[in-house]
């Protein structure tokens, strides 16, 4: 079932936010519509379109201060 835009699970983003302990705190791949080839995919999807979003939506002035926000993140990547 690749690529469903209505799945049930994930809405279509492909992805869900898994529960560990005690808060949602993994992103991991839709087992049922397998949108992504698996947990890192999914994961670099959603970073993606994260970072787009927010150079899109900044202001000229503070694109500069996000993509060194995002850079640092980067550390942070829990498949790295």
């Amino acid at each position: 079932m690749p690529d469903q835009p209505n799945c049930p699970a994930c809405k279509g983003r492909g992805w869900i936010l898994g529960f560990t302990g005690n808060c949602y705190d993994q992103i991991q791949r839709c087992d049922v519509c397998t949108k992504f080839d698996g947990d890192e995919a999914a994961y670099q999807a959603l970073e993606a379109a994260v970072r787009c979003a927010l150079l899109l939506l900044a202001q000229p002035e503070d694109r500069k201060h996000i993509e060194g926000v995002l850079e640092m993140l980067q550390q942070f990547h829990p498949f790295r």
